[in-house]
């Protein structure tokens, strides 16, 4: 049975426009990348954004200069939910089959 490890972000990141940050998302329990889920205009995408959490940088881009950049304002304060939550053991688990 797989699981998938989660932090709501439950509108801690500052909004980029229509864009959301809903939450980080593994499953390896170390593993140092996080698919970052996000909705735009209330809907949720079916990609996220890999964030590289050593490198501290998004390895997708949303085919938009300016969106690109405010998105990649956010990563410090990313950074800093999944840093405490994890270190709190704060994490949700959500199990598949």
């Amino acid at each position: 049975m797989a699981s998938t490890k989660k932090i709501e972000f439950e509108g801690r990141v500052e909004d980029v426009g229509a864009l959301r940050f809903l939450r980080a998302e593994w499953q390896r329990d170390k593993s140092r990348f996080v698919l970052i889920r996000y909705s735009v205009d209330g809907r949720e995408q079916p990609l996220g954004l890999r964030l590289d959490l050593d490198k501290r940088i998004f390895l997708d881009s949303l085919d938009n200069t300016e969106i690109d950049a405010s998105v990649r304002d956010r990563i410090p304060k990313i950074l800093s939910i999944i840093g405490a939550a994890r270190s709190r053991g704060r994490v949700a688990v959500t199990y598949t089959d």
